[in-house]
């Protein structure tokens, strides 16, 4: 047998006054992360919530027993449609196929008539359906604008359709 080496007794160091700042640091760090993740989640969630409920209102004029639709070939290439409805007083359009602007115009939408003009939403040629109230609109029209949009069209309209058949 080999003798066994002698107990030694292994007396606990007391944290150092850095290693407990690292340690505070490092708690800190996992509760901002944590904070931080929580917030983008929450805003996430409410983006979601936001796109459901436009999206229920799309469907809400797509489906309505009085909804009309017109389909419009756009003057620039691609094609938009409208699809209306007189009892909700709103419209859905979508345009697809526009070709890319440089980054100084936008595509603009418009309600027009009778005797007025009015901008109705800025779109991109990647943009979804856009929900827009009619109020005493007759038309809708697409004009490209410069980038941040116009109050009035300065351009002649790539598509103009009246918003029910």
């Amino acid at each position: 047998m080999t003798p066994s080496a002698p107990a030694v007794a292994v007396q606990p160091r007391e944290p150092t006054r850095t290693s407990r700042l690292l340690w505070l640091a490092a708690a800190a760090a996992v509760v901002a992360v944590i904070c931080v993740l929580a917030a983008i989640t929450i805003c996430q969630q409410d983006r979601i919530a936001d796109l459901q409920a436009q999206n229920g209102r799309v469907i809400e004029v797509i489906i309505a027993p009085d909804a009309g639709l017109v389909y419009v070939p756009v003057a620039t290439g691609g094609s938009g449609t409208i699809v209306s409805s007189r009892e909700f007083g709103k419209a859905v359009v979508t345009v697809t196929g526009l070709p890319e602007l440089s980054d100084t115009l936008i595509y603009e939408l418009w309600l027009m008539g009778p005797g007025s003009v009015k901008p109705a939403g800025l779109i991109d040629a990647s943009s979804g359906p856009q929900l827009l109230n009619l109020g005493d609109a007759a038309e809708i029209g697409l004009t490209v604008e410069p980038d941040g949009g116009s109050k009035q069209p300065t351009s002649k309209p790539v598509f103009r359709a009246p918003h029910s058949a």
